[in-house]
């Protein structure tokens, strides 16, 4: 039996888990003047010393926009997404399809591009699913409210994920600009500068090597868990003690910005349930329940890590080969949730009778692009490439092959010119269409996908 894959999105600390090999990156590049390129903390170690050659927005905007330090095949965002994927895909190869678990912050045109570009390095997507709606279906327990935060280089995504018949969902999203791990990095390096010129009349970031071994000190650091319980930095023969007090004192701006979203969220509006604090449980996924001071900021957080057997408990397998894309879960009646706590660094596996919510696809993937579905759609071929059209003449009138996708009461329905049309790799017949199902004329393929 081939071993599951999953792929964690989250540029902060991008995890690529292929069986037993689990490769672990950032999403930061280094692009060199003759188009080669370094990723993750080769390029983080670099970032002070050439910083006309970072790039660190490429997964945050997930788009095709040209990048700064571009050269040779490295020309837009979209490049580097690619060039990233194929190495962590390099580094634990697997032939099973892969799972992907994205921020709630995910926008449609976002999702299509990932698809398409999966899509261009080969690889078979199988269920796409939002890390909010997971973790929360999966650990909590009476709450009706949810505040879930997730920290990405750029940003803090704090979103409220609601219950609504035993199914949960995301309700709204406040994405925290200047609130991402970059941001707390650039503050706590601002802090230990102002620290070491008062007390030693030294400043770290009078030179760019000063500058990346502050940087490269706070980064180690924060990765063994040491600064929270406070630091000792030394640099060019200076050494300072600096308390876990003044680290957070460091951060106080974004953890403020932080605060407000989750405030803003808990009081919005809503029932009178909805409104009282109280009824919300908070889960702070993984990084941002690191950050110094996010205990004292956020009060009664439950610390989540994901655990990937959530989604074989909770998702259904793709159709076909076809994409499963969902951001609403739920747990059958009577399965109990797993445990978390405010220490949660383990959760036991029980009842394994969950399931997702069955819907019906809202667009078609169409290389990187996601055509949205209306109640009569017309799938054809048009100057070399798929075209999807509402359906305002008849079918007979756009070629000989062109599909007609039509919604009903009980989902999509394909009829029309199906001569030569694929439907999951098999000759297509009219009937019902479902989410995942791959459509293929003339060699090109369209997924339905459902974006929410």
């Amino acid at each position: 039996m081939t071993q599951p894959t999953v792929f964690e999105l989250n540029d902060a600390r991008l995890r690529w888990v292929a069986g037993d090999k689990v490769v672990e990156s950032i999403g930061m590049a280094l692009v060199e003047s003759d188009g080669a390129v370094i990723f993750g903390d080769g390029a983080v170690v670099q970032s002070r010393l050439q910083p006309t050659h970072i790039s660190s927005e490429y997964w945050h905007r997930l788009d095709t926009q040209p990048i700064k330090a571009r050269a040779g095949a490295i020309q837009h965002h979209a490049d580097l997404v690619y060039a990233q994927l194929m190495e962590l895909k390099g580094s634990a190869p697997s032939e099973a399809p892969v799972d992907i678990i994205v921020p709630s912050s995910m926008s449609e045109s976002q999702l299509s591009m990932l698809l398409g570009i999966a899509q261009h390095a080969k690889l078979e997507i199988g269920r796409v699913v939002d890390r909010a709606v997971l973790e929360t279906a999966a650990v909590s327990e009476d709450a009706e409210s949810v505040i879930h935060l997730e920290m990405t280089l750029h940003q803090c995504v704090v979103s409220r994920v609601v219950k609504h018949d035993g199914y949960w969902e995301v309700q709204e999203i406040k994405p925290v600009s200047g609130s991402g791990y970059l941001d707390f990095l650039e503050f706590w390096s601002r802090g230990a500068a102002e620290l070491f010129v008062k007390e030693t009349r030294f400043d770290p970031l009078h030179d760019a090597q000063s500058e990346q071994t502050l940087i490269d000190l706070l980064n180690k650091s924060f990765d063994a868990g040491s600064l929270t319980r406070g630091l000792t930095m030394e640099l060019s023969g200076r050494r300072l003690e600096v308390t876990s007090a003044k680290i957070e004192q460091w951060g106080i701006a974004p953890l403020g910005r932080i605060a407000k979203a989750v405030d803003e969220l808990v009081l919005g509006e809503g029932s009178g349930a909805m409104q009282n604090s109280l009824a919300h449980q908070k889960f702070c996924s993984g990084l941002v329940s690191e950050i110094p001071g996010m205990r004292g900021t956020i009060s009664e957080f439950d610390k989540v890590h994901t655990r990937h057997q959530w989604i074989d408990e909770m998702l259904e397998p793709a159709v076909d080969g076809g994409v499963h894309v969902t951001n609403i879960l739920a747990r059958k009646k009577g399965q109990t949730a797993h445990k978390s706590n405010g220490a949660n660094n383990s959760m036991d596996v029980g009842d394994s009778s969950a399931t997702e919510v069955l819907v019906d696809p809202t667009h078609l993937l169409v290389g990187t692009h996601a055509l949205q579905l209306s109640d009569t759609n017309i799938l054809t071929v048009q100057g070399g490439e798929l075209s999807l059209e509402p359906a305002e003449r008849s079918v007979d009138q756009h070629g000989v092959q062109a599909c007609l996708l039509r919604g009903s009461q009980t989902g999509y329905e394909i009829t029309g010119q199906l001569d030569g049309v694929l439907l999951n790799g098999q000759n297509a017949l009219p009937g019902a269409l479902h989410l995942g199902d791959k459509l293929t004329i003339d060699g090109m393929d369209a997924l339905l996908i459902r974006v929410t």
